[in-house]
């Protein structure tokens, strides 16, 4: 069996929407690897900026969720194939990075609505599986 890789808005935040606990059965999440490999500040500081979306309901306080990822096969184990994983932060003209925006009118300022989700794999790892 080949690990399925797969890439997306899922219009929900994956880590608590009930609707997506399906994915989260079958998936893992490759910002939960990056996470377990972090200790410290460092470990809050990349839970803090997990965000890759900013909702501001009329009325109320604004949402950051995880509506983005790339996941992997349960079970695959390609997690040793996972190099990194983060959000992107929009940044300032100086290039410093911007935290998550504060209102619409600034989240409306950016690009998108949403931020940037990358990762890095290992392929010459991942191609190396014996069929």
């Amino acid at each position: 069996d080949h690990p399925i890789f797969t890439i997306g808005d899922h219009n929900g935040d994956l880590r608590t929407d009930p609707p997506l606990q399906g994915v989260r059965d079958n998936f893992v999440d490759t910002l939960d690897v990056a996470a377990k490999r972090l200790t410290g500040a460092e470990a809050v500081a990349f839970e803090n900026n997990r965000a890759t979306h900013a909702y501001f309901p009329d009325g109320a306080p604004p949402k950051y969720q995880q509506l983005d990822a790339i996941c992997f096969t349960r079970g695959s184990n390609c997690e040793k194939f996972v190099v990194n994983a983060q959000v992107e932060p929009y940044r300032d003209g100086a290039g410093n990075p911007m935290g998550n925006p504060a209102t619409k009118g600034a989240r409306d300022q950016l690009p998108s609505d949403h931020r940037l989700l990358w990762m890095t794999l290992d392929f010459a790892k991942l191609f190396s599986l014996k069929k």
